[in-house]
């Protein structure tokens, strides 16, 4: 395992690790994307997952978004629009050293800029996608949340926080900026992933309180090559005995497929 010295597009200094494939030349090059509010880690589960997937002849690239983790930047100054020059950063670098097929995955929030990005990822070689809990619907999950999470951090209480100071806080650990919150308005990740014609595994959580397991699944059907695996008893993020094994499990077997 190795870490990198990587900037962003403006200059934003990112957290980078790679777990390089147990045999050369690598089968594949898998590009793993975090959540919001959490990091390169994404609680543990991709490390475990880079490790299973480095073991199967994989080269996995892990790395934090600016205002996350040990990358640069701040919480308040996290975007969309950042993130994507965060993924574009890595995915340029990954794929000038490594010509192996490109897979990205994606977890939660991290499905939004991916997604987003699906334009600019067909053209350096997309192969595959994997996207564990994905948000899709912006509005949905954050602006008229339907879901216990979005209902705490997002919508009225939301709002009401952002006309008292410029950020909402989420989750106890992490300052979502008034500029993220407003991006919530323009984008629509599940238009740009339902356009996309890239072979997708999804896998959701049945006990997920953060992001629709009912739209996820909506637009699998409406895209039309994304096969979908649910984790049974399963909160967003597998914290639950046994249930990211099991995640892990079905993407590693996917990905040798």
């Amino acid at each position: 395992m190795g870490e990198w010295d990587l900037v962003s597009v403006d200059g934003i200094a990112l957290d980078v690790v790679v777990h390089e494939a147990a045999a050369e030349p690598p089968r594949n090059l898998i590009v793993l994307v975090h959540d919001l509010a959490r990091d390169r880690d994404q609680r543990g589960v991709f490390n475990q997952l880079a490790d299973r997937l480095a073991e199967d002849g994989s080269t996995v690239v892990r790395f934090s978004f600016r205002g996350h983790g040990a990358s640069a930047g701040t919480q308040r100054g996290f975007t969309t629009a950042g993130a994507m020059l965060d993924l574009t950063a890595v995915v340029d670098e990954a794929t000038r050293r490594w010509s192996a097929p490109l897979t990205v995955l994606a977890v939660g929030f991290g499905a939004v800029p991916t997604c987003q990005s699906l334009g600019y990822l067909d053209r350096r070689g997309l192969t595959r996608l994997i996207l564990w809990s994905p948000v899709l619907d912006l509005r949905r999950t954050f602006l008229e949340p339907e879901l216990p999470w979005g209902e705490r951090y997002g919508g009225k209480a939301a709002q009401e926080q952002l006309s008292q100071q410029d950020f909402v806080h989420i989750e106890d650990s992490f300052e979502l900026g008034r500029v993220l919150f407003e991006e919530f308005a323009l984008y629509q990740p599940e238009l740009e992933f339902v356009a996309s014609r890239v072979p997708t595994l999804m896998v959701t959580s049945s006990e997920d309180e953060f992001t629709s397991t009912a739209i996820a699944t909506d637009a699998a059907v409406t895209m039309g090559k994304c096969q979908v695996y649910e984790v049974a008893e399963a909160d967003h993020d597998f914290g639950q005995p046994g249930t990211a094994d099991e995640a892990i499990r079905e993407t590693v077997m996917w990905m040798s497929a």
